[in-house]
């Protein structure tokens, strides 16, 4: 996961103002049941902001940070738009609120589902409590808060894990996190990042020696050599390429001061 920014983005006017006419028949609508029906009928609507969404990620899960590991991509409703039981009727107010959408594999979706659970001591927003929505204590990750995808690290297998230093409440964050996206779940995804991790351990290593060379006797030819590696790497911390955030883990987890530096940059 990594931060995906949507300050002063919007989608194209014409959604806007489709989205707002049918949140307005949401919030008139008497019963649950006609909004249910409101929202069935105009779904189609979200599905319209797939592309737009997957744009803002460089055509990767906002979840996983994967291209094709977790299938094909899903909008999903950060917050759910229906509830899994009779105890609240869901966000039913966001269903088509731009904000509260993400794109994501179906994988991730399917396990995530309608499942949103927030800190004991947090209220809960509902209907005719719309404002209490930015007051919530959420406990997964959301992708858009940039300090969110801190949270989260890696091992060099390829394995999510709560970043180190995480405790209490944001562990608890982390840890259900990995588990409601499922971003342990399917052995490609690991595999992925697994040999991300691989390839830049391998090129670290490789300018590791490089650097202890070029101290000792200084040349062009291995100047040239550290330039194109370094490049190499910053190559894989740009936000349009697979598990990005693998790459920045393995290079600031090497524990070279250079190699926390170049993550720095990227």
């Amino acid at each position: 996961m990594i931060h995906i920014d949507v300050d002063g983005k919007t989608p194209h006017e014409e959604w806007v103002q489709k989205a707002k006419a049918v949140t307005q028949q949401l919030n008139e609508a008497a019963t649950i049941e006609e909004r249910h029906k409101i929202i069935k009928k105009n779904r189609a609507l979200w599905g319209k902001l797939k592309q737009w969404l997957l744009d803002l990620s460089h055509n990767k899960c906002w979840y996983t940070e994967a291209r094709n590991d977790s299938s094909y991509f899903e909008v999903e409703h950060f917050r759910p738009k229906k509830w899994k039981d009779n105890t609240f009727e869901g966000y039913w107010w966001l269903a088509f609120e731009w904000t509260n959408y993400r794109a994501c594999g179906n994988a991730p979706n399917r396990k995530k589902g309608a499942f949103f659970p927030l800190h004991p001591d947090s209220r809960r927003a509902s209907g005719d409590r719309q404002h209490f929505v930015d007051d919530e204590l959420y406990a997964l990750l959301d992708p858009i808060d940039p300090s969110d995808p801190m949270l989260l690290s890696f091992d060099d297998d390829g394995t999510c894990i709560p970043a180190p230093g995480c405790d209490g409440w944001e562990k608890e964050r982390a840890d259900m996190s990995i588990d409601r996206y499922g971003l342990n779940s399917l052995p490609q995804l690991c595999e992925g990042r697994r040999k991300i991790w691989k390839e830049c351990r391998t090129i670290i290593e490789k300018l590791k020696e490089l650097h202890a060379k070029n101290q000792k006797t200084p040349t062009a030819s291995c100047r040239t050599k550290i330039k194109e590696k370094t490049k190499r790497l910053l190559s894989k911390l740009k936000p349009d390429q697979p598990f990005s955030a693998v790459a920045r883990e393995c290079l600031n987890a090497s524990g070279y001061p250079w190699a926390q530096k170049i993550a720095a940059l990227g």
